[in-house]
């Protein structure tokens, strides 16, 4: 993908007793759309903080907005163990879902992916442009469930990840479309993987 300027704007940071959490908009890469995300730094830790990119779980493409954040409960541990945590608003999630998201068919499932693999390395770019508060030499991504089987793609094609956790994943069931094939892509990601899985897991047993 072309690294094109962020242009990155910033909204107001809101404040709890384990992070500060800002909102940032930067140019997604394509069709001239923008990339909301939301930053989390810790408190109580001195930068540069190693960071995490996360990718949500399935649940929150049909939630309408993202001014309240599902699966936090899967990110609220690394915040308070002290590292930052960007969470993209990834198209085909929240208030950027669309009905031809949902139901995509084979050619837009991989435009799809091919959408948010530009969206999960945009919001690297953008960590990078923070030496302030990121350690650009340690960063982290961490997927679940959807994040977790889409990230074995998304991980293999950006080598800026140091460390990759997959949470609750594993291969789809359905035939892959060209290009969109899992199996094509987990031999290509070298990046120390930890990968937690339960053993009655019904999507992926």
């Amino acid at each position: 993908y072309d690294r094109v300027p962020l242009n990155p704007e910033l909204g107001a940071k809101e404040d709890s007793a384990d992070w500060s959490k800002q909102k940032i908009t930067i140019d997604g890469g394509f069709d001239n759309e923008r990339l909301p995300m939301y930053l989390f730094l810790p408190k109580r830790v001195r930068p540069p903080y190693q960071a995490i990119v996360f990718f949500p779980s399935a649940r929150v493409n049909t939630m309408p907005s993202s001014r309240h954040l599902g699966d936090m409960d899967f990110v609220d541990y690394v915040i308070q163990s002290g590292r930052a945590v960007l969470y993209p608003i990834y198209r085909g999630t929240y208030e950027r879902s669309t009905s031809a998201d949902a139901w995509p068919g084979e050619v837009g499932y991989r435009e799809l992916m091919i959408r948010q693999s530009k969206e999960v390395r945009r919001a690297v770019d953008y960590l990078e442009t923070r030496p302030d508060v990121i350690d650009r030499n340690k960063i982290a991504y961490l997927g679940v469930s959807q994040g977790s089987a889409a990230g074995v793609i998304f991980t293999a094609l950006e080598d800026r990840f140091r460390a990759v956790v997959f949470l609750d994943g594993g291969f789809f069931l359905d035939e892959a479309p060209p290009g969109g094939d899992q199996a094509d892509f987990a031999p290509r990601l070298k990046r120390p993987t930890l990968m937690v899985n339960g053993d009655y897991d019904f999507t992926f047993p």
